[in-house]
């Protein structure tokens, strides 16, 4: 899992991404990743999306306790390419 926020500062290379941008665009815009990796994948998420959460469970009684799981959904990486892919072939 990855937490992701918007970017707030200037960005004028890749060295100034923060941690979870640049593991996106290590992978996706440079490539060059082994196969079997990139059928591996993760769950990313808005920091945002976490701090509402965290906000609504304090403030439900039922949420004491509990594990709640915060996601926007899991995807393999081969998924962004070919979303990429497809994007530039329209």
């Amino acid at each position: 899992l990855t937490l992701n926020e918007p970017t707030i500062h200037e960005v004028k290379t890749p060295e100034t991404l923060n941690t979870s941008l640049r593991l996106w665009y290590d992978v996706v815009v440079v490539g060059g990743q082994p196969e079997e990796f990139l059928k591996t994948g993760l769950a990313f998420i808005d920091v945002r999306d976490v701090a509402e959460a965290h906000t609504l469970a304090l403030e439900k009684e039922a949420a004491g306790g509990e594990r709640i799981i915060i996601s926007s959904g899991p995807f393999i990486w081969q998924q962004w390419g070919e979303h990429l892919f497809s994007r530039q072939h329209c």
